[in-house]
């Protein structure tokens, strides 16, 4: 059996990623504080696509629209070189995806399962590729080579000729758990056991990443399951695990609120501001994502969690779960752009408010579910983030504290933060959106339920 990666813990590793996070932030002269956008019906301009740092746009659905997209995005390219326009991919093939736009391969209607070999799914056991229902598509087998090479060299062409700067894989499960197959639904080898998963998508990711780098494409994955406890087969190990295997930057769909659109647990919590701190040590980029819509409360608050850990490569989404046509923007965005470079790591107060200073002002966090009184920030409710920009005193009327207020230990990477429990929240992968012929799709999982974490 492979032993399982285990998630980022030791004193020797966190006193190393502390002393690299504050170097990296005291020699900061410019705002850490960026944003994605998920338009896959490519509602979006030069000059909106310009205050991204990431934006996923679709392909079409035919060759009229696909070359509108190839225009869309050289004019992009054009005006703002810095932003980087990903691809949507997914190891899945659909009826009706005839240009096989969102997944592998195109779809042949004239050919049983479109033409697709039958050793390229994932079988149920009565020998029958493995069905989505839900979202209508088959399901690949990603230990498959064949299935790699396919996918891999599909995705390179289509984003070459595109003008694409990369891929965005979904569905990168950390556990049988989290893709909701098991054998008595899948099998395939790699339905058979955690540890198979474990070896297949770790082969999945280095072989197509592999394959994109050669191309100069970067490589990303929605990665699901990895903000719970080992417990449930995921965890932040197998989260560093596919990063380091291949992947350049991953997307945390449900950071700091799930898709039940409530904040979710503060165990959960630590672990996403821990493995976006892991990511920023380790030069991978994170597209932090809450499917709250227009809650502005909740956004800001996932926006304040970011920007605890940020580094320059954490970016949040402004569409907040709804991909197709909508773009949240709220003025505490903008005061966040405006705070300049941090002053140094995040640090946790005596009465529990996780605070962060910048240039030109402070974030302040209060991830439990009881309001904190603070003298600095006042009355802060549960569950919500403030950000204070340059002028403006903050809420408290005391003035913006200073890097070396009191905390109670717990930087960036600190090692507790990975090893807490799952919590009871929904942690899944992208969208299932359906635009005409063109789809593009996201899975809802089963909430994760208590598990017996072991004392």
């Amino acid at each position: 059996m492979r032993r399982r990666p285990q998630p980022f813990r030791g004193v020797a590793a966190v006193v190393t990623l502390a002393a690299l996070f504050l170097s990296s932030s005291a020699s900061a002269a410019t705002s850490v504080t960026s944003f994605n956008r998920f338009a896959y019906s490519n509602l979006t301009s030069v000059s909106n696509a310009a205050k991204y740092q990431f934006v996923l746009l679709g392909y079409g659905s035919g060759t009229r629209s696909q070359a509108g997209v190839r225009a869309l995005i050289a004019s992009i390219h054009a005006n703002d070189p810095q932003t980087r326009i990903l691809l949507y991919k997914n190891w899945s093939v659909a009826p009706g995806d005839t240009l096989g736009v969102n997944g592998c391969a195109p779809w042949n209607s004239s050919q049983p399962f479109g033409g697709v070999p039958m050793s390229w799914f994932l079988l149920t056991p009565s020998g029958t590729p493995v069905w989505n229902s839900h979202y209508a598509y088959y399901m690949l087998d990603p230990s498959n080579p064949q299935v790699q090479q396919a996918c891999a060299s599909d995705a390179a062409t289509m984003a070459k000729l595109g003008g694409y700067d990369g891929v965005f894989w979904d569905t990168q499960y950390t556990s049988l758990f989290w893709a909701s197959l098991s054998p008595r639904n899948c099998s395939s080898a790699m339905c058979q056991s955690d540890a198979n998963w474990h070896s297949g998508m770790t082969s999945w990711v280095t072989n197509v990443s592999a394959t994109l780098h050669a191309s100069g494409l970067l490589s990303f994955g929605n990665i699901a399951g990895g903000n719970s406890s080992a417990f449930l087969g995921g965890g932040p190990g197998w989260w560093d695990a596919f990063l380091q295997a291949g992947f350049d930057g991953a997307e945390e769909e449900s950071f700091t609120s799930g898709t039940n659109h409530v904040p979710i647990p503060l165990a959960n919590w630590k672990l996403e501001v821990a493995n976006e701190a892991w990511n920023e040590a380790n030069g991978k980029y994170l597209l932090a994502n809450a499917d709250v819509g227009s809650n502005q409360a909740l956004n800001v608050y996932g926006l304040a969690t970011l920007l605890l850990a940020a580094g320059g490569r954490s970016s949040w989404d402004t569409d907040s779960g709804n991909y197709l046509t909508n773009e949240y923007w709220f003025p505490q965005y903008d005061t966040a752009l405006a705070l300049g470079g941090p002053l140094g790591p995040y640090s946790v107060q005596a009465n529990g408010l996780y605070i962060r200073t910048f240039q030109n002002g402070s974030v302040a966090v209060n991830p439990t579910t009881t309001t904190i009184s603070d003298p600095v920030y006042g009355n802060v409710a549960g569950q919500t983030g403030l950000i204070v920009g340059p002028g403006s005193p903050a809420p408290g009327g005391g003035g913006h504290p200073s890097s070396g207020g009191s905390t109670t230990g717990g930087g960036p990477g600190a090692s507790a933060a990975r090893t807490a429990g799952p919590g009871r929240h929904r942690s899944r992968t992208r969208m299932a959106h359906r635009r005409g012929r063109h789809k593009h799709h996201r899975h809802r999982h089963r909430s994760a339920h208590p598990a017996r974490v072991p004392a």
